[in-house]
């Protein structure tokens, strides 16, 4: 019989199949996934666990459309020697991918404060459950309104934010 802790790996090693990333990249995906799960469900807790795999599996795709990899061609320059028997424990690579995280993460917070200040209490709802990562029906049966009113909402912030010069993804 297989523990929770198994099941949640195979589940999640679908997920990682599932992105169709070479076999050489699925254990750094594995490990990205995993973290990933655990720091969704430690910031949104209450979700259904479907809700946190999409999430995976949407984090993934945008890891390696971005080439986030750290063996990824574009941050090949952060890569560093092996140090030999110099002393030197702490290489420069090891905390600009954590910063780079931590930078976009804070951008996106900026960037919804800055459009909440534009919109009205109902799409001010709406855009904070999208930005926690509901999806639009969810939305729209949290606040108990129908599908299309959410969808008008997310349009109208949609052109807000291109009319700040904020360029979607």
């Amino acid at each position: 019989m297989k523990t929770a802790v198994e099941m949640v790996r195979a589940v999640v090693a679908r997920v990682v199949q599932d992105v169709g990333a070479a076999f050489s990249l699925q254990e750094d995906l594995m490990q990205e996934a995993l973290v990933h799960l655990w720091w969704k469900q430690l910031v949104c807790p209450g979700h259904r666990p479907s809700w946190y795999l999409k999430s995976c599996h949407f984090h993934l795709l945008d890891y390696l459309r971005n080439g986030r990899s750290v063996d990824s061609v574009k941050r090949s320059y952060l890569a560093c020697k092996l140090s030999g028997d110099n002393g030197e424990d702490d290489c420069p690579c090891n905390h600009p991918i954590a910063e780079e995280v931590a930078r976009s993460r804070a951008s996106a917070l900026d960037i919804v404060a800055v459009l909440k200040r534009r919109l009205n209490r109902t799409e001010r709802k709406v855009l904070d459950l999208i930005a926690e990562g509901w999806a639009v029906s969810e939305v729209a049966a949290k606040l108990r309104v129908s599908h299309q009113a959410v969808s008008k909402c997310w349009r109208k912030i949609a052109a807000l934010a291109q009319h700040l010069g904020i360029s979607p993804r």
